[in-house]
């Protein structure tokens, strides 16, 4: 209920959730659509839906969290949404085993994350 469906999300609160990518490359997604990501900084955002959403990973770093650019974005990747195996308080962004989770209440959007 606080995160319209179909709207962009800045995935956190406050200022842009920033995202550090140090020791190589990572790879977002299934492996028909990946979104290969360097080293480097980025901010994430999401666009939730129903059924799932839309992560995004922007090259613009430190602006606010309402402050958005789509012509510095690197690329967007499909999530899926499932239920967490239990209550979580407060939004979390975890990585576990081989997939990044944005977590709250009894939902996360899930999408597969892996080296190269």
């Amino acid at each position: 209920g606080l995160v319209p469906f179909g709207g962009r999300w800045r995935t956190g609160a406050n200022e842009a959730t920033h995202i550090p990518v140090e020791g190589g490359t990572f790879i977002l997604g299934a492996q028909g659509n990946p979104l290969v990501v360097p080293a480097g900084r980025y901010t994430i955002s999401s666009i939730p839906e129903q059924a799932g959403g839309t992560l995004i990973v922007n090259r613009q770093t430190g602006q606010g969290g309402t402050t958005y650019d789509a012509a510095r974005d690197l690329g967007r990747v499909r999530l899926t949404s499932r239920a967490t195996p239990s209550h979580v308080e407060q939004f979390t962004i975890a990585v576990e085993g081989n997939e990044l989770k944005l977590q709250w209440a009894d939902r996360e959007l899930v999408v597969p994350v892996r080296g190269r």
